[in-house]
């Protein structure tokens, strides 16, 4: 069984007010040829389709017209499509019956009608084997499991023990589903690269059972994770600055009696994100940097800034003024300060610069840290602040 295994392409987001329709189509259109190319048995898309859960009418026929085009690339391959915890489960799912007719298997939601139907989360993969689709739920909303043990790893032994009881001729087997595994590789997701930052949950690989290969989604590096088969397929462009490194959709080969073949197929993005100049300097310089730029070269740009006092009143007009005759698109800077302003206990000396870059809860951390509130209790109101925006996002989008 051959499958092509994708995640978070985000369609809709928007880059400091940029929009990246033009990249989104690029990438599609590298998707859609790759299938051609490859011919996989199915395609695997491991949620966060859409950046927010009520995304423009652009960015849905975007999808839509993805889907068709991959269908019609490879009119036998199964696609299957889960929700991210940046999608509206419900709202992905609102044509799941229709896209049934295209080969399109979409599963959002985690229950029908208060109840669970294990079989609606296993997909059949013509006579190749079967794929096990699992959305972004978070831990505490599984089902609560009868013995009293832990709900999210009985929901998981329950639907393993059911593809198993189905797989009688031990066909390749896959699991598909959105979260975060531990010892992932987080470069690149800013509000996590401290442990206690953020409010990612983390699950052991061991908690899925035993599958031939694990198509992940969620984290934005591609990656296998060590010691497991769960690998992550990435985001197919950079979301954020940080994500400095190749993009790519990964191509699964699965045959018995062999080892498990993966390749990683880069994704080629016409408005690369780049951070100038390689190391910080002076804003004055910085600027020279940016003027020095090629006119006809695309990239969106961030100015690499280090700092002794305060910039300039006027820093975010002179460095859109450099970028002016250009192809290139100004974002922002990244200030390097040569004081003690990188403290976290100084509350008093993040610059409103700093403040602007920051997420609410990078903000309730610091603060929280200069208070010595233990970790424990740190930690709980991160995950509140997360959970509280979900169901706020959740809500507008129904």
């Amino acid at each position: 069984m051959k499958i092509l295994h994708s995640a978070d392409w985000h369609l809709g987001h928007q880059l400091y007010g940029y929009d990246r329709t033009e990249e989104q189509l690029d990438f599609l259109a590298q998707l859609t040829q790759l299938v051609k190319e490859n011919q996989p048995d199915a395609f695997l898309l491991s949620g966060d389709v859409f950046h927010v859960p009520l995304p423009s009418i652009a960015a849905q026929k975007m999808y839509n017209n993805a889907m068709f085009e991959l269908h019609k690339a490879a009119p036998d391959m199964q696609i299957v499509v889960i929700a991210g915890n940046h999608d509206s489960a419900s709202r992905l799912e609102l044509s799941r019956e229709l896209w049934d007719y295209h080969s399109v298997h979409v599963i959002g939601e985690l229950y029908e009608q208060r109840t669970i139907d294990y079989h609606k989360f296993i997909v059949p993969v013509q006579d190749k084997g079967y794929v096990v689709a699992v959305p972004h739920v978070y831990p505490r909303n599984f089902p609560p499991a009868a013995d009293g043990s832990d709900a999210q790893a009985a929901f998981f032994r329950q639907l393993h023990e059911q593809v198993q009881a189905l797989n009688t001729q031990h066909k390749p087997t896959v699991l598909m589903a959105h979260l975060a595994v531990q010892n992932v590789d987080l470069t690149g997701h800013k509000r996590f690269q401290d442990d206690t930052i953020g409010t990612i949950e983390y699950v052991h690989p061991d908690i899925f059972g035993q599958y031939d290969y694990i198509a992940l989604g969620h984290i934005h590096r591609c990656q296998t994770v060590p010691h497991s088969n769960c690998t992550y397929a990435g985001s197919p462009l950079a979301v954020s600055f940080d994500e400095d490194y190749q993009h790519s959709v990964t191509l699964v080969t699965m045959e018995s009696g062999k080892p498990l073949e993966i390749q990683h197929l880069p994704i080629e993005n016409p408005w690369p994100l780049l951070t100038i100049p390689e190391q910080p300097l002076p804003f004055d310089e910085a600027i020279a940097c940016l003027q020095r730029f090629d006119d006809q070269r695309k990239a969106y740009i961030r100015l690499n800034v280090t700092t002794q006092i305060a910039l300039p009143a006027d820093y975010n007009e002179q460095a859109a003024n450099a970028a002016r005759q250009k192809q290139c698109r100004f974002c922002t800077l990244q200030v390097h300060y040569e004081t003690a302003l990188n403290n976290p206990q100084l509350l008093q000396s993040i610059t409103p610069l700093q403040l602007q870059d920051m997420s609410p809860a990078e903000v309730a951390d610091k603060y929280m840290k200069a208070l010595s509130v233990p970790q424990e209790k740190v930690q709980n109101f991160l995950e509140m602040i997360d959970e509280i925006q979900h169901e706020i996002n959740q809500q507008q989008a129904q």
